[in-house]
């Protein structure tokens, strides 16, 4: 992600002056929208929010195919997932019987629209018996 290269190449650790250095920075260059992804965030906009979102030290991320492949090599099955309200309504929109735990069709609609991505998923897995 940019922001984090940008973070590292700046040297700005996670205190409250680096993020005010690293969100001023943010607003003064973004004349070609280009952090807007970021700037859209709620998260950006508070202390712990945006350490959370950009100077976490220890973060993964993993796309739908990969979660869906670690559940399968850990024997575990999908319970629910979540995400928020407005993107779990175009989901319904999109796939209408559909189920929720569905993740080749999550996948499917990541694809179709890439700024779900953006926002975090929670989930619950179960081991198979």
């Amino acid at each position: 992600m940019a922001a984090r290269a940008l973070i590292a190449e700046r040297g700005y650790l996670p205190n409250v002056d680096d993020i005010r250095k690293f969100r001023q920075e943010i607003f003064r260059s973004d004349d070609d929208g280009r952090w807007k992804r970021i700037t859209s965030s709620v998260d950006f906009y508070s202390m712990s929010g945006c350490r959370d979102l950009l100077f976490h030290v220890m973060q993964h991320s993993f796309s739908i195919p990969q979660i869906s492949e670690f559940l399968i090599d850990h024997g575990l099955s999908l319970v629910n997932f979540e995400a928020e309200p407005d993107i779990i309504r175009l989901f319904q929109h999109q796939f209408p019987y559909a189920e929720m735990t569905d993740l080749k069709q999550w996948h499917a609609f990541e694809l179709a629209n890439p700024v779900a991505a953006r926002f975090m998923y929670v989930f619950c897995v179960r081991k198979e018996p």
